[in-house]
């Protein structure tokens, strides 16, 4: 159950407690089915979030301030109406949604809670908003029971400051994009045109640092893209081996760079009637999504690891092809492993926090990939390194 539903049980629990002791102390007769809804009520009314109790006909039996509020029924106008009356529940173009997935029908017909989930309600001035949704039974332990309980949040405050946030990101990250481009071409003009060795040894980690920063700018600019959904996905048939092999000589220059070795690996061709077969790994994505996951995957191998290798790893089969980012570096404690995907999210030690990042690089690859179709898996020893696999179903 939603943790909203389980505040309420909390609140109608300790009422029920209190009363009970108020009556053990001051004496009187037992507590009526009245006294109940009274106290009931007086709970509900005092949370903020939509609350709305249905009778085993669908009929309004509790509804409090708050629902008011999302709805724009008053209280003594939706009492004991049909709960589709009050509840009209809409798509993001504003159209109806299908019966079966109005979350009171679906709760009855699949019996199972419905926790925090995202949904359009139309006003009763038609204004849509968005709320969270937490639907239970009344009597769980009744199956022919259809009384429900329903915990409504508006989040459109919420939205809105997430949207401003990734305005600013957004307008922040693509304003910023041509002044490091330029000081980035300066400084390479510099180097090339010094002669003088502790000059050209500022110059280098002049340079290296503003490409740096354009990588932070790259990634604030790519997650608030995903965010708002701006993410262009345009798939065509990508021979993924290729697509690889384009990428290596760049790929290895990084990782040379800090003095770590490379290698591409492909599975093994076969051979059939004397002649060699070379795998074909097609795939349907798009190959400006596929190359940004390989260049981040690589980014972080590269990152934490300190010696030993970096590999790029292709396999298929007949029902998938694979890709996998391999290193030699410190690995990742399996407390963190759940969390890799979160936005923002760095691992929790001082050695690797050293190594800077913004924690957007998995979270981009990940989304990237679900856009795409395929799952990325990590495995990951700490002390031994890690792999990442990113795996596409092939095409049929």
């Amino acid at each position: 159950m939603g943790n909203k539903l389980i505040f309420l049980a909390i609140g109608l629990f300790l009422g029920a407690v209190l009363y009970g002791l108020y009556k053990f102390l001051f004496g009187g007769n037992e507590v009526s089915d009245v006294d109940e809804r009274k106290e009931a009520n007086f709970i509900a009314q005092s949370i903020n979030d939509g609350i709305v109790i249905l009778n085993d006909k669908g009929e309004i039996s509790l509804y409090n301030d708050g629902m008011a509020n999302i709805t724009g029924w008053t209280k003594e106008d939706a009492k004991n109406l049909i709960y589709k009356s009050v509840f009209k529940f809409v798509d993001s173009k504003n159209q109806p949604i299908v019966e079966a997935s109005n979350p009171f029908v679906t709760i009855i017909a699949d019996n199972k809670e419905i926790d925090n989930a995202d949904f359009i309600i139309s006003r009763k001035d038609n204004k849509s908003i968005p709320i969270k949704v937490s639907v239970s039974k009344l009597n769980p332990d009744d199956t022919s029971s259809k009384e429900l309980i329903g915990v409504f949040k508006d989040v459109s405050k919420d939205q809105k400051s997430d949207q401003e946030r990734s305005d600013f990101i957004s307008t922040a990250s693509h304003e910023m994009r041509t002044p490091i481009a330029s000081i980035e071409g300066f400084l390479s003009l510099a180097i090339l045109g010094t002669q003088d060795p502790k000059v050209k040894t500022y110059l280098d980690k002049a340079h290296e640092q503003i490409q740096k920063l354009g990588k932070l700018f790259e990634d604030l600019l790519t997650s608030a893209q995903v965010d708002d959904g701006a993410i262009k996905y345009n798939p065509v048939n990508i021979d993924l081996n290729e697509l690889i092999n384009k990428l290596t000589p760049e790929i290895k220059k990084q990782v040379e760079a800090k003095k770590l070795q490379f290698q591409f690996s492909v599975a093994s061709s076969s051979k059939s009637n004397e002649k060699t077969v070379s795998p074909v790994f097609h795939i349907n994505a798009d190959p400006k999504h596929v190359t940004e996951i390989i260049k981040q995957l690589v980014s972080n191998a590269i990152k934490f690891t300190e010696s030993g290798w970096v590999i790029i790893g292709l396999r298929g089969n007949q029902e998938s092809v694979e890709f996998y980012v391999q290193d030699t570096g410190k690995g990742i404690a399996a407390t963190d492993i759940t969390h890799l995907f979160q936005k923002f999210y760095r691992l929790d030690n001082s050695e690797t926090r050293d190594n800077g990042g913004t924690g957007l690089g998995l979270f981009i690859s990940k989304s990237l990939a679900d856009m795409n179709n395929a799952k990325i898996i990590p495995e990951s020893t700490v002390g031994k390194g890690s792999v990442f696999h990113v795996i596409f179903p092939v095409i049929k």
